[in-house]
């Protein structure tokens, strides 16, 4: 049976059906399908599940934004073989750009004698969404040095200029760039290295780094007097 949703922004909608399979067939973006037994999974449109056996199906957006579409779902084995033309993949990436979700964030805290730079990417309390940090790109002004990057729950004093959308002209982040110059380095060590000195250090963890609201990821100069530039690549996940 196919069933049409309409969902406002991280809305849920209950599906009365009982089967072994369910997939998107049509979506404006992200949702998230959940099971009577607590099981979730997130699909994009053209994804699916088989060989599971479930009561009702919830359908949640996941994009923030208002999302319709269609989920083909029931106690059948349903395939489609159709070939037509080219074969498309989803790119996941390209559909957050395209949601208005994804954003590079600038922070540079500037030199000050006698004290160490502190540049952060924070999310704030109540944001009601997560920071999905896939890179952080690391450099220094002039001197090369070590820099670490930490992470925390207090907001730095200094509110810098805001994240930029990777859709240009789209929503503003949730998420904040703020800084300070400290006579002591604060936060707990994720990551530590040694930068060249007007180089970029890209740091790619094998997982994204997650941000959840309350908390900050911040790059922090390894000796007093010099500056901490860094670029942080995100994207937001409502919770």
């Amino acid at each position: 049976m196919q069933f049409d949703f309409t969902l406002d922004a991280n809305q849920s909608q209950q599906l009365d059906v009982r089967g072994r399979f369910f997939k998107c067939t049509k979506a404006t973006g992200t949702i998230r399908v959940r099971t009577n037994t607590g099981d979730s999974i997130d699909l994009l449109q053209g994804q699916g599940v088989w060989n599971v056996d479930y009561q009702w199906l919830s359908v949640q957006d996941r994009t923030g934004a208002n999302n319709s579409g269609t989920i083909l779902a029931g106690d059948f084995d349903f395939h489609d073989d159709r070939i037509s033309g080219t074969v498309d993949v989803v790119d996941g990436g390209k559909a957050r750009t395209l949601q208005g979700i994804a954003f590079y964030a600038y922070v540079n805290a500037a030199k000050s004698a006698g004290n160490f730079a502190h540049s952060q990417l924070w999310n704030p309390v109540g944001s009601g969404k997560n920071l999905i940090v896939e890179k952080v790109m690391l450099t220094n002004g002039t001197v090369a040095t070590l820099q670490s990057l930490r992470y925390g729950g207090v907001a730095l004093p200094t509110l810098g200029t805001p994240p930029v959308n990777k859709k240009l002209n789209g929503p503003a982040s949730v998420a904040q760039c703020r800084s300070d110059l400290n006579a002591a380095q604060s936060g707990a060590i994720m990551f530590n290295s040694y930068v060249s000195a007007n180089l970029l250090l890209p740091l790619v963890p094998n997982e994204p780094i997650i941000v959840p609201p309350g908390n900050g990821i911040m790059a922090v100069g390894g000796e007093v007097g010099n500056d901490a530039p860094v670029t942080f690549e995100f994207y937001e996940d409502p919770i």
